[in-house]
């Protein structure tokens, strides 16, 4: 788990999201929940990174498992694009990746 990747989340809290990569195409996600979602500490999340992919008429490469979350507004999988220095959720949200 040598790569890391630091994300500004606006959407919620405007909190620091880190993924780390677990193998190829595995990362796991670290958060802490926003002012917007009413909990205090922190999470974690499972993305895979697929090929390309159609859910709902838009276009996903990844998949999150959002299961170990303890609060959360949307189903355990939840889908994005992740591409260059962002990640696009399906609720319309995008991630902007940090440069450290």
């Amino acid at each position: 788990m040598s790569d890391k990747y630091y994300f500004y989340d606006p959407k919620h809290g405007n909190c620091l999201r880190v993924l780390y990569k677990n193998d190829k195409n595995t990362y796991i996600i670290n958060g802490g929940y926003g002012n917007d979602e009413g909990k205090k500490g922190y999470w974690a999340a499972i993305l895979h990174k697929k090929s390309n992919f159609q859910y709902k008429e838009d276009t996903y490469n990844c998949s999150i498992d959002f299961s170990m979350k303890k609060r959360k507004n949307h189903k355990n999988i939840y889908h994005a694009y992740w591409s260059d220095r962002k990640i696009k959720w399906q609720d319309g949200n995008t991630w902007i990746q940090l440069y450290f």
